[in-house]
C-alpha cells in the first residue's frame, strides 16, 4: 500500500507539473499572439526635412542663374517707377526660405511580431519662399513661392529593443512625392536610423532620420 501511494504521489506531482508547463505556454502564445494583433496610430512633427533642404538648394542654385524668375545678374528689365517704364539693371537676385511650417505625419503600424511591424505613413510638407530682387536704381522687388508637398510611404520597422514602456527601433520606407500644383510623382525614400518609444498604449516617441522626410520628428502614438 505503501509503494502504492508513493506512485500516485509521483504521478499526480508529473500531473501538476504538465498542467504548469502548459499554461506558461499557452499564456506565453496568448501574449505572442495579441502581440502580433496590435495595431498602432501615429501623429508627429518633424523639423528639416530633406525635402526643405532639396529646394532650398535648388532654388539657390536657380536664383544665382537667374533659372527660378527668368532674369540674372547683370540683366536689363523694364520696371515701373512713379508710373513711368523705366529701364534698370538687376544687381542682386536673392532667395530666402522660411522652412518654419516644418512637417506633419499621419501613420498606421500593424505588428507582424513583437520585433516587427509594417505600416504606412503620410507627410505633408508646406515650403514659402521670397525671392528678392534688387536693381540699379535701389529698387526691390519681391517674388513669393508658395510649394505643397505631400509623400505616401510604405514602412517597415524593426524593434531592437522592446520592453512594457521603452522600444528602440530602426524603419524603412519608401514611396512617392508630389507637389499639389503639379501632377508627376517622384521617388520618395526615407530612413529613420533610431526611433525612441517611450510609453506603454499611450506614447510618445523621437525619431531621428535620413532622406525626403524630417530629419528630426516627435510626436504621439496609440497602440490598440
Amino acid at each position: 500500500m505503501k509503494k502504492y501511494d508513493e506512485v500516485n504521489k509521483y504521478f499526480k506531482m508529473k500531473r501538476k507539473l504538465i498542467i504548469l508547463v502548459l499554461c506558461i505556454v499557452s499564456n506565453n502564445y496568448l501574449t505572442l499572439s495579441a502581440q502580433s494583433l496590435h495595431n498602432e496610430f501615429k501623429i508627429a512633427y518633424g523639423v528639416a526635412s530633406g525635402t526643405e533642404i532639396g529646394v532650398a538648394l535648388g532654388s539657390a542654385i536657380g536664383a544665382s542663374l537667374g533659372a527660378s524668375i527668368g532674369i540674372g545678374i547683370g540683366d536689363v528689365v523694364s520696371i515701373i517707377v512713379s508710373g513711368v517704364p523705366t529701364n534698370v539693371t538687376v544687381v542682386e537676385v536673392k532667395t530666402e526660405q522660411t522652412p518654419y511650417f516644418g512637417t506633419a505625419l499621419l501613420g498606421y503600424q500593424r505588428y507582424l511580431s513583437k520585433r516587427v511591424s509594417v505600416g504606412t505613413q503620410f507627410n505633408y510638407n508646406p515650403i514659402r519662399q521670397v525671392t528678392k530682387v534688387t536693381y540699379s536704381n535701389g529698387v526691390t522687388s519681391e517674388n513669393i513661392y508658395q510649394y505643397h508637398y505631400i509623400s505616401l510611404y510604405a514602412r517597415l520597422d524593426f524593434n531592437y529593443v522592446v520592453q512594457p514602456k521603452f522600444q528602440l527601433y530602426s524603419a524603412i520606407m519608401a514611396g512617392g512625392m508630389v507637389e499639389l500644383s503639379e501632377s508627376e510623382w517622384y521617388f520618395a525614400p526615407h530612413l529613420t536610423v533610431l526611433g525612441f518609444r517611450f510609453g506603454r498604449d499611450n506614447a510618445l516617441s523621437a525619431e531621428l532620420g535620413i532622406g525626403l522626410g524630417p530629419l528630426i520628428a516627435l510626436g504621439y502614438s496609440r497602440k490598440f
